[in-house]
């Protein structure tokens, strides 16, 4: 029989007396304080969240950049209008009043010359007049057509854009609040 054959070294440590290596009480032997396991598991999980928090970071930062590119897209398109006088009168263009469906919420629009600075921002269908704090902040500022961040008095941050013709300096603008809402929504689910 081939039971028989066996040589008898064969079958020392197989005996049902003897357990192989088992865990301990709480299954995790191999995964000991000080073991090579352990340590491998923890520097994977560590490199997994660095990398993770990285990304996270990096999504933030593009979306922001695309958030403001759209921004500034619709600020250019909303700087290319005709918001100065067509017809010599400087005000009128210009002066708080109803603004109507269809404008967009939150628009600042500030003309000034030698002689006067008049501003509004779009809100709720009507034009509310700037601050005197808002329009010298805005008075500040370099001409460029390309778009930078200011914080007025009163009003909030807003992306401008700043073109001078003829003695008439006029500034458009639109406000960063929705993009920092977005922003701080993206920052918060990540």
């Amino acid at each position: 029989d081939a039971r028989r054959r066996l040589r008898p070294e064969a079958g020392r440590g197989m005996s049902p007396s003897v357990p192989a290596a088992t865990p301990d009480a709480t299954g995790l032997r191999t995964m000991g304080r000080g073991t090579l396991s352990r340590t491998l598991v923890l520097r994977t999980t560590a490199l997994v969240a660095v990398i993770a928090i990285f990304l996270s970071g990096l999504t933030a930062l593009a979306m922001h950049r695309i958030l403001e590119g759209q921004l500034d897209t619709q600020l250019r398109s909303f700087a290319s209008r005709d918001f100065g006088p067509s017809d010599g009168d400087f005000d009128r263009p210009v002066r708080p009043g109803s603004g109507g469906p269809g404008q967009t919420q939150g628009l600042l629009v500030c003309a000034s010359d030698d002689s006067a600075v008049v501003g509004y921002v779009q809100q709720d269908q009507s034009r509310v007049e700037l601050s005197d704090e808002a329009s010298a902040a805005l008075g500040t500022l370099p001409e460029s057509p390309v778009p930078q961040t200011v914080s007025l008095p009163g009003v909030g941050l807003y992306r401008v854009v700043v073109n001078e013709h003829d003695g008439l300096r006029m500034v458009i603008g639109l406000p960063l609040s929705e993009l920092t809402a977005s922003m701080m929504s993206i920052v918060a689910a990540a």
